[in-house]
């Protein structure tokens, strides 16, 4: 982990993912900017847990991109991206 590196939390993730999030817009500025300086996002694999969790719960299997195949999970990218 370098210095430059950004910590991603639950929240973030669900507001880069949800365009009808009320963050969104923000989000998605907010990245576009940290990529541009080459900074890089990271978490923890409870961060991702709690992330799919909420995509699961706030937006469904299908609407989250997130869909049930073959008994496993596998994570799409969110219609019209």
């Amino acid at each position: 982990m370098a210095a430059a590196d950004v910590f991603m939390d639950s929240a973030g993730f669900l507001a880069l993912w949800d365009a009808g999030d009320e963050h969104h817009a923000a989000a998605i500025r907010l990245q576009e900017e940290l990529a541009r300086k080459r900074r890089r996002f990271f978490t923890t694999e409870y961060v991702v847990d709690e992330t799919v969790t909420l995509l699961l719960v706030h937006c469904g299997p299908f609407g989250s991109g997130i869909a049930h195949s073959n008994s496993r999970f596998t994570a799409r990218a969110p219609y019209g991206r």
